[in-house]
This record gives structure tokens, sequence and C-alpha cells, in this order.
């Protein structure tokens, strides 16, 4: 099996998964693969790259049963992936020092402001 280091090029990482696409094909009765793979797309946040080789073989007659099932895999990872991240709630937003600096500036200069036309 290909080996890649943490290498975040999208060229690099595109050529590994090219390169491990490979290795699927000419092995393709072995579901170990499969897995390795989808595994590995689905670290690099490439789902979309497995499942568009996947319809690619869906017209093979032959190939067509293992990459409906490994297609279907690959979606409902997707979908997982979506929902984990609609699920997160957003970090809450802390006002900094610096704009609280700025907000006290501010409500300085619209009370010194009122106070002047209240004198007038």
């Amino acid at each position: 099996m290909l080996k890649m280091n943490d290498s975040t090029d999208p060229a690099a990482v595109e050529n590994y998964l090219v390169g491990l696409w490979e290795q699927v094909l000419e092995d393709w009765d072995n579901e170990a693969v499969h897995r390795i793979f989808i595994d590995v797309a689905r670290g690099y946040y490439a789902l979309g790259f497995a499942a568009s080789r996947y319809s690619e073989v869906l017209e093979d007659e032959d190939r067509s049963g293992t990459a409906s099932k490994m297609l279907s895999q690959v979606a409902l990872l997707a979908e997982h992936s979506l929902k984990a991240g609609l699920s997160r709630k957003p970090p809450a937003r802390r006002m900094t020092n610096t704009q609280r600096v700025i907000l006290a500036v501010l409500g300085a200069v619209v009370t010194f402001v009122l106070w002047l036309a209240w004198l007038r």
C-alpha cells in the first residue's frame, strides 16, 4: 500500500489518492483496499474525489455492484461529516480589550456631546 507523509499540498494529496485508486482498481475484490481508499479520502476531506471515482466505475457491469456499495458508503460518510459540522456550536464571541476601550471612549464622547447640547 502506498504511504504518504502528512502533506497538505493539494497536488501531493491528489497524486496520493490517484495512486491509491489505481491500487483499488488492481485489487477490486479486496474490500480492505476500498476501505483504506475511502478512509484516506475522508482524512483529506476528499470524499468528493472518491465519489467521482466510484461513479465512473458504475458503468462497468462487472464492478457496478461494488462501486454502488462503496459509493453509498462515501455518501453516508459525507452526510455524517456534514451533520457533525452543522451540529457544532460556533465559539462564543467575546469582546476584546481593544473593543471595550473603543466602546468606552465612544460612550464618553456621546455623553459629553449630549451634556454640551443640554447646557445650551
